[in-house]
C-alpha cells in the first residue's frame, strides 16, 4: 500500500517530477494510543521495487515521520489503511496560525487567522494505491 501524489515537484535540486510515490511503514507507540508513521518518497513504484534503499529521497513539505493519535476501538484494527488516510489528510490540509494583537482604537484583543504552512497537495491529487 502506498500514496501516489499527482503534483509537479522538484526534488534533489533540479529533478522535476509529475508524481511522487510514498511508501509508509507504521509502528505502534508504547501505549498503543499513537501510531508512528515513517514516510519514504520515491519517484515511482518502479524506483521502489528496483532499489528501495538507494532510490528514496527527501521532499520539501513531506516529513520523514508523523505521529497519529489512534484508538483501536473507534479507529479499527486496520492500522495501515488508517495511517494512509491520516497522512493523506495531513498532506492535503493547510496548517493555520493566528496573529493576536490589540486593536489600537478599542484596546480589544483581535485574532486574525493565516495559513502558516500551506498544504502539500490537493486531496483529489492523492490516491491510495497498491492495495
Amino acid at each position: 500500500m502506498a500514496l501516489l501524489i499527482s503534483k509537479n515537484a522538484t526534488v534533489l535540486g533540479d529533478i522535476n517530477l509529475s508524481q511522487l510515490y510514498l511508501r509508509l511503514t507504521v509502528n505502534y507507540g508504547p501505549t498503543g494510543e499513537n501510531l508512528y508513521v515513517n514516510v519514504e518518497p520515491y519517484a515511482s513504484k518502479v524506483a521502489y521495487d528496483t532499489n528501495n534503499l538507494n532510490n528514496k529521497f527527501y521532499v520539501e513539505g513531506v516529513s520523514d515521520t508523523y505521529g497519529l493519535p489512534y484508538d483501536r476501538t473507534s479507529d479499527g484494527a486496520d492500522i495501515l489503511t488508517f495511517a494512509h488516510n491520516g497522512i493523506k489528510t495531513i498532506l492535503s490540509t493547510d496548517i493555520m496560525g493566528e496573529n493576536i494583537y490589540l486593536d489600537p482604537s478599542t484596546g480589544e484583543e483581535t485574532i486574525t487567522p493565516f495559513i502558516d504552512i500551506p498544504k502539500f497537495a490537493e486531496d483529489s491529487s492523492i490516491s491510495i494505491v497498491d492495495i
